[in-house]
């Protein structure tokens, strides 16, 4: 009798213990939220979408991606918008609640966009090369510029010298800086082959690059105000837009894209460059910064890069007449 007794409760405690485990991972991840995503294209112009969240509880906010660039930041699980080229595109919503974050996409595809918008479109034009009968030009391939100025930085607006209608630089490279004219004589030969081609339907930048340049603080041993080559740690390509915010316009590369030159601020990436200038031949960017990692008390700044058109030659300035 007393053994029977103790293999039964032997079992009664193994099968406790399988319970015990089942309800422990359970608990891990029943808070995150989950929803159906509603995708919903006008019937006269399928190019205009209005995209919906269903069946999401306790959401604080929700990102939409719309697969070509844009992106809506909202408090509310419903967003609209207008695509500007046929194609198929993927939407994705990315959920956030108090117990974590999760992600829906749906697919679409529009056949009625009105692609002049973007064909007439001077920034568009400039960066890409334009269109080609209304439809995908060859594309625009884009370098690091080594004239002097090419990588500048400039005060922002917590600093007394700031001035946003001014082009005000604190300190600008020498020609060919990132080629070793420089103080510490670093070099970044490597990076400097890089490429970005950028191109019209899908609006995308490709990158061709074997190594990236690095700002100083991306390296928690590397020298203060000392940039450096690392491998290029990017994808192939990006979605790409242009946008206006404020007055001013932003180039905005997706999915954590960057410009060959690599900062992380506030935790994220730099992917938003607003452009200073933008011809046929050069293309001119400055984002806003944290100066120093180590003396958060100087404050943000700007950090400028400057591109040229890949088949520009600069040449080394003549010294000044004495």
């Amino acid at each position: 009798m007393r053994k029977f007794d103790l293999l039964k409760l032997l079992i009664l405690g193994l099968i406790a213990l399988a319970f015990g485990s089942c309800s422990d991972d359970d608990s891990s991840t029943v808070d995150v939220p989950a929803a159906v995503l509603k995708i919903t294209q006008d019937s006269d112009d399928n190019s205009k979408v209005t995209v919906e969240v269903e069946e999401a509880t306790g959401v604080l906010s929700y990102v939409f991606s719309f697969g070509d660039g844009n992106t809506v930041n909202s408090e509310g699980p419903e967003a609209s918008h207008t695509y500007l080229w046929n194609s198929e595109f993927t939407v994705s919503v990315v959920l956030t609640s108090a117990q974590g974050v999760s992600e829906v996409t749906g697919t679409l595809t529009v056949t009625d966009a009105e692609s002049d918008v973007i064909c007439n479109n001077n920034y568009y034009q400039l960066l890409t090369g334009g269109c080609q009968d209304g439809g995908p030009g060859l594309g625009k391939t884009w370098k690091f510029s080594i004239a002097p100025g090419a990588f500048q930085v400039g005060p922002g607006p917590e600093h007394g010298d700031w001035n946003p209608d001014q082009n005000v630089i604190w300190w600008g490279s020498q020609y060919n800086h990132w080629g070793g004219n420089n103080g510490e004589g670093i070099s970044m030969p490597e990076a400097l082959k890089s490429r970005f081609t950028f191109g019209l339907f899908p609006n995308v930048m490709e990158v061709q690059a074997t190594h990236q340049i690095n700002n100083w603080q991306e390296d928690i041993t590397a020298k203060d105000y000392e940039d450096f080559e690392s491998v290029y740690e990017g994808e192939d390509s990006y979605s790409v837009s242009i946008i206006e915010e404020d007055g001013a316009m932003f180039l905005q590369i997706m999915d954590g894209g960057f410009l060959g030159y690599k900062q992380t601020v506030d935790g994220v990436v730099n992917s938003k460059y607003e452009i200073v200038s933008l011809t046929e031949t050069e293309l001119y960017v400055r984002y806003l910064n944290v100066l120093n990692k180590n003396e958060p008390e100087n404050g943000i700044n700007y950090r400028y890069l400057k591109f040229v058109q890949e088949d520009v030659v600069e040449e080394e300035p003549a010294p000044a007449a004495e």
